[in-house]
């Protein structure tokens, strides 16, 4: 179950930065590695943080 979960979180977070950057999914998982070995930090936890990221600032937007 619990890969599960992570496994959504990293395809939706590669969604969204291929959605905003224009870039491969290819792409996109080697721009959360990058980052993600940079902060020392997981796939997973990378995801979790770009998903998080874009919910507050979609709230925000709509809060406008």
């Amino acid at each position: 179950i619990f890969l599960g979960k992570s496994v959504k979180k990293i395809n939706q977070a590669k969604s969204m930065l291929m959605n905003t950057l224009d870039i491969s999914e290819e792409d996109a998982y080697k721009v959360m590695r990058d980052r993600a070995m940079a902060r020392r930090v997981t796939i997973e936890q990378m995801a979790i943080s770009l998903v998080n990221a874009n919910e507050l600032l979609q709230l925000m937007k709509k809060a406008d």
